[in-house]
């Protein structure tokens, strides 16, 4: 899998930074973002701090993604494991 990233997504992997890690928590009390949804959302807050578009093949992240104002386009219309690497990556092609 790190040989396929590496080869296929060269550009650096996006991160938030730890002091905005709080702030995320803070942000998904009031749309009612819990438990798993809670990653969904570190995703969301990490791509749009990059000011990236999100690629996703979860439709069932779409409630959080809305909620967390995020550009999304999602791929497919059923989750795989590769959905959520997929996820991680920025649109840099024009799709």
């Amino acid at each position: 899998m790190v040989r396929f990233l590496d080869a296929n997504f060269p550009e650096p992997v996006l991160t938030l930074p730890a002091r905005e890690h709080r702030g995320l928590l803070r942000s998904c009390t009031s749309p009612g973002i819990v438990g798993g949804s809670v990653y969904d959302a570190l995703i969301a807050a990490t791509v749009a701090r990059a000011g990236a578009t999100l690629v996703s093949l979860d439709p069932r992240t779409r409630p959080v993604y809305e909620a967390m104002s995020v550009e999304v386009r999602f791929l497919g219309s059923g989750w795989t494991p590769l959905g959520y690497w997929i996820r991680l990556m920025m649109l840099n092609i024009g799709m």
